[in-house]
C-alpha cells in the first residue's frame, strides 16, 4: 500500500514539473522522481498480475475438483441404478 502512494506521488511529481516547469532547463528532479516511479508502478503491476495468475489457478482447481467430484457421483448413481435394472 506504501509503495503504490509512493509511485502515485511520484507520478504528480513528475506530471506537475512537466507541466509546470517547462522552461526549466534543470531536469534532475525530473528526472529522478521518474526514475522512482517507474520500477514501483512495474513492480506493483508484477504484483498484481501473480495475484490474478494465482486467483485463477485456485478457481481452475476447484472446478477441476468439483468436475470429477460429479462425474464420480454420476458413475456412482449409474452403478446403483444398473444394480437396481439387474436384479431379479
Amino acid at each position: 500500500m506504501i509503495q503504490m502512494l509512493v509511485a502515485t506521488l511520484m507520478w504528480a511529481l513528475v506530471a506537475s514539473l512537466l507541466i509546470f516547469r517547462r522552461k526549466r532547463t534543470d531536469r534532475s528532479i525530473t528526472r529522478a522522481a521518474f526514475t522512482i516511479a517507474q520500477p514501483a508502478t512495474i513492480w506493483r503491476a508484477a504484483a498484481l498480475i501473480l495475484m490474478i495468475h494465482s486467483a485463477l489457478n485456485s478457481l481452475f482447481l476447484r472446478l477441476r475438483s468439483l468436475y470429477e467430484f460429479s462425474r464420480a457421483l454420476r458413475r456412482a448413481s449409474f452403478a446403483v441404478l444398473n444394480s437396481f435394472l439387474r436384479a431379479p
